[in-house]
């Protein structure tokens, strides 16, 4: 779609599966160089969904797929609309979030709930190969060492992404192939809720620190 510079542009995009049709509406604050978009819909979860933060059984089945080329602006807001057959059962639509990833990273944002299918999302400042989806927030991060490293700050090493000070965090046992367990050196500083170590499972700090503000249950390896 050609989009023109100017203040509250509009752009709606009709999109969906060949089943279900799952509009998106683009309200751009301004625009200040005019180009054109192309918004796409793939009806399944995101192939990288695992480290978004979002919990895959408690999801959108879907996600858009955003190409912009040479528009320059300065944020939109986004209207996401989809159909209830693509939701998964156990999500809650009062806690929804949605994700979205560019490049290789993902980035959450807040969401308001219009109907029970339809949310916006707003801030948003960049459209540059960008995907989007929502669902509900994780309520345990894993350890999976799917980025081939032993770096506790890469959010693909873990299932839920990097976690923070009130996420509940599991080191599990086994882990796939290649995959290693995750070491905390130098300055490093990581922090978690709760802490538990599966049997067999590996922590090591080597000279970074780990938080700890829940409890710690240890039947692996920890020090």
């Amino acid at each position: 779609r050609q989009l023109s510079a100017g203040s509250g542009v509009s752009k709606q995009f009709e999109v969906g599966s060949a089943s279900h049709y799952s509009p998106a509406l683009l309200t751009f604050t301004s625009i200040t160089t005019g180009g054109n978009l192309t918004c796409t819909v793939v009806e399944a979860d995101h192939p990288e969904l695992d480290y978004s933060g979002i919990d895959p059984q408690k999801s959108i089945n879907q996600y858009w797929s955003f190409t912009n080329e040479g528009i320059s602006f300065t944020t939109t807001n986004l209207q996401l609309t989809w159909s209830g057959l693509i939701t998964d059962a156990g999500m809650d639509f009062n806690t929804i979030q949605s994700g979205k990833f560019e490049g290789t990273a993902w980035s959450k944002y807040s969401v308001s709930t219009e109907t029970m299918y339809t949310i916006s999302i707003s801030g948003i400042t960049s459209l540059d190969a960008t995907d989007f989806t929502a669902g509900n927030k994780v309520s345990e991060y894993h350890w999976t060492g799917d980025a081939l490293s032993t770096d506790w700050f890469t959010p693909k090493n873990w299932f839920g992404g990097v976690p923070d000070s009130s996420s509940d965090v599991y080191i599990p046992n086994p882990l796939g192939s290649r995959r290693n367990y995750p070491t905390l050196t130098g300055s490093q500083i990581a922090k978690v809720g709760n802490l538990t170590v599966e049997s067999d499972g590996s922590l090591i700090v080597d000279g970074g620190t780990l938080q700890i503000n829940g409890n710690a249950s240890n039947a692996g390896l920890f020090y």
